[in-house]
């Protein structure tokens, strides 16, 4: 995707190099996700910023499953951006990409009439509850009881078999899911 201007305001593909201001677009939407996660979300899938005047405002994430499904995720819009149509433009340019798959998302309460209005349906809600784990001392395991990561053990982080809905295709009947 080459930078597409709407206005002043201009969406590219994201890099490595937009973690940093990703990250501080979550911290400031109090979402907890870190550099490390971004660095994840980005490796295992693809991503879009929206700049203004040399800053991000906006991202979008999606991640391919296949040829015919896909999910969003990472929708955020800084603060002093939001209502002025930045989402709606990220979405609509990740949409274009993923043109012809199933599409679904988890969505706040705040993006969901945004999502309604692109052609998405409320099927379900995810209840999310996050917390500051305790320090516990590690337990003594062998190193078969380890948990290892995805690449550890050689596997894709996106390679678990999800298969697109029959007869869910684009944007007009893809659903969007409710998250608290």
């Amino acid at each position: 995707m080459a930078a597409r201007a709407a206005g002043s305001l201009t969406l590219r593909p994201m890099t490595r190099a937009d973690i940093d201001a990703a990250t501080a677009l979550s911290r400031e939407q109090a979402w907890p996700h870190r550099e490390e996660d971004w660095a994840l979300f980005l490796e295992a899938g693809e991503g879009i910023v929206a700049e203004r005047d040399g800053r991000i405002i906006g991202t979008v994430m999606a991640w391919r499953y296949g040829e015919d499904f896909a999910t969003l995720g990472m929708v955020i819009v800084a603060n002093a951006a939001q209502g002025l149509g930045v989402g709606r433009k990220l979405m609509e340019a990740m949409l274009d990409r993923l043109q012809g798959r199933a599409v679904v998302l988890n969505a706040t309460a705040a993006g969901l009439p945004l999502y309604e209005k692109l052609g998405f349906v409320e099927t379900d809600t995810t209840h999310q509850h996050q917390a500051t784990a305790a320090s516990i001392p590690p337990a003594n395991v062998t190193r078969a009881e380890e948990v290892r990561t995805s690449k550890e053990r050689g596997y894709n982080p996106c390679s678990f078999g999800v298969r697109a809905v029959s007869g869910w295709r684009g944007r007009a009947r893809a659903p969007a899911v409710v998250g608290q």
